[in-house]
């Protein structure tokens, strides 16, 4: 128990070698991985992506000139809250649908990884600030893009795993009660299941850090869901 609880400890966590980057599971050999480095070192610059602010009508009427106005608030307030990694907040007459169903707001990502949990965090704050700063205008919006996606991704996968979770516990301890009649014996496989699983994925995320090798996405979401 003391060596369990020592790797849990002092292990890293598997957030520290994730990556959504495809290119680092291929070896260096690989003529896509050598253009990408050769790219990189002779054109350095932050890595960046881009949020889309979509904004319409709550009562899915045409957007007005003084909705219109209120879009263009909108974009000063939220640039005016520093959120950080972003930058940009631009729209204007162009950024409006011909058929003035909805307005759009480019705003810019910015982080020194495409695959950086910064810019997730960025798109949760974003859509935390949009529901207050349009309350009572009659404008209802949703923020869309690469990283806004992989935010909506991540947060099904967290439902499903959780629904998963929690009636495979309930199965497992059901089952145990029924056959064992005692309330140890139903706990206790559940507990070792999850000492078993943090001294795992502690060694892996060891391992690959010491190795300098990566994950995937996926896997630290499966991980954190479980």
């Amino acid at each position: 128990m003391l060596a369990a609880a020592a790797i849990i400890l002092t292990t890293p966590s598997l957030s520290d070698i994730t990556s959504a980057d495809q290119e680092s599971f291929l070896p260096r050999s690989y003529e896509s991985v050598q253009a990408t480095e050769l790219g990189q070192k002779a054109f350095p610059q932050q890595a960046t992506a881009t949020a889309i602010i979509v904004v319409k009508r709550a009562d899915g009427q045409k957007l007005t000139p003084a909705d219109e106005a209120r879009v263009g608030q909108l974009a000063q307030s939220l640039k005016a809250k520093n959120i950080p990694h972003t930058t940009g907040y631009l729209t204007s007459p162009p950024a409006v649908e011909p058929d003035k169903s909805v307005q759009a707001v480019n705003v810019r990502l910015d982080a020194p990884a495409p695959d950086d949990p910064a810019l997730l965090d960025a798109v949760r704050d974003l859509r935390a600030d949009i529901g207050p700063e349009l309350a009572n205008s009659g404008l209802t919006a949703g923020v869309a893009g690469d990283a806004a996606s992989f935010v909506d991704n991540e947060d099904t996968f967290n439902d499903a795993f959780a629904v998963v979770g929690v009636a495979t516990i309930i199965l497992i301890i059901g089952l145990n009660l029924i056959i064992f009649r005692s309330p140890i014996a139903a706990l206790l496989p559940v507990a070792v299941v999850g000492v078993v699983l943090s001294i795992t994925t502690g060694l892996v995320a060891a391992v690959g850090k010491g190795a300098r090798h990566s994950i995937s996405v996926s896997v630290r979401i499966c991980r954190r869901s479980c």
